[in-house]
C-alpha cells in the first residue's frame, strides 16, 4: 500500500495518454471522498488530483475508475473491471523520489533519487542494488546502479542507472534497514518509471 502525506496531491498514471474527451471529474472516485482541483500532465498520461482540503491523517483511502470507455490516443479503449487501488494517509519509509512513481522522465540517463524518512544503513540500501533491486519493468532484466552516493545525514541517497533502458522498476524489501537497525519496509517499496524521448513516444 502506498503512503500519501496528507497534504499532498493525488497522482494516477496511466499506460497511455488519454484522449481529451475523457474527464477525470467525472470518471475518478475516491472513498472517502475527495475534492479535487484536476489537471493533466502535458503528455496526457497523468492526472494530478490537488485535493481542495488536506486529505483525514491515518486513514485509508480507495480510488477507482468508474467502469466506461477511455478513449487512448494510441490504444484504442479501456474496458472491462473498474480500475482500484488503496493509499494510506501517514508518513511511509520513503519520503519523496526523484523520478516519482509513474514518471516519464527525459533525461539521459535518468538520475535516481531517494530521500528516505529516517537515516539509513547504507550498506543495507547499497547491498540491495548490488542484489538486483533496479530491474527493467519486468522484473527479471538487471538494470545495474553505479555511482551511489549518501548525503543529508544519510537520509537521501542518489544514482544513476548504467544502461539506459525503456522502463525502470526499484524494488526495497525488509534486507535494508535504518542505522538504528530496524526495518522500515514490512512490505516491498516498488517504483517504476519510464523514459521517454518525446511527449508521445514513451
Amino acid at each position: 500500500m502506498a503512503f500519501v502525506n496528507p497534504d499532498a496531491n493525488i497522482v494516477l498514471t496511466f499506460a497511455s495518454p488519454v484522449d481529451a474527451t475523457w474527464r477525470a471529474d467525472e470518471n475518478v472516485r475516491f472513498t472517502p471522498p475527495v475534492d479535487c482541483q484536476f489537471s493533466w500532465h502535458p503528455a496526457a498520461h497523468k492526472v494530478t488530483c490537488d485535493p481542495q482540503s488536506p486529505l483525514e491523517v491515518d486513514t485509508t483511502y480507495e480510488w477507482h475508475i468508474r467502469e466506461v470507455q477511455v478513449p487512448l490516443t494510441t490504444e484504442g479503449v479501456l474496458r472491462g473491471p473498474s480500475p482500484r487501488d488503496t493509499f494510506q494517509t501517514g508518513d511511509g519509509p520513503v519520503a519523496t523520489t526523484v523520478p516519482e512513481d509513474g514518471d516519464w522522465t527525459y533525461d539521459e540517463p535518468p538520475q535516481l533519487e531517494i530521500l528516505f524518512q529516517q537515516s539509513m544503513n547504507t550498506e543495507t540500501v547499497n547491498a540491495a542494488f548490488d542484489d538486483g533491486a533496479l530491474t527493467a519493468i519486468d522484473g527479471l532484466t538487471p538494470a545495474a546502479c553505479s555511482n551511489i552516493t549518501w548525503d543529508l545525514n544519510d537520509k537521501r541517497v542518489r544514482c544513476t542507472p548504467d544502461e539506459l533502458i525503456f522502463s525502470y522498476r526499484l524494488e526495497l524489501n525488509a534486507s535494508v534497514e535504518t542505522a538504528s537497525g530496524d526495518q522500515p519496509f514490512t512490505s516491498p517499496f516498488v517504483l517504476e518509471w519510464s523514459v521517454s524521448f518525446g511527449p508521445y513516444d514513451p
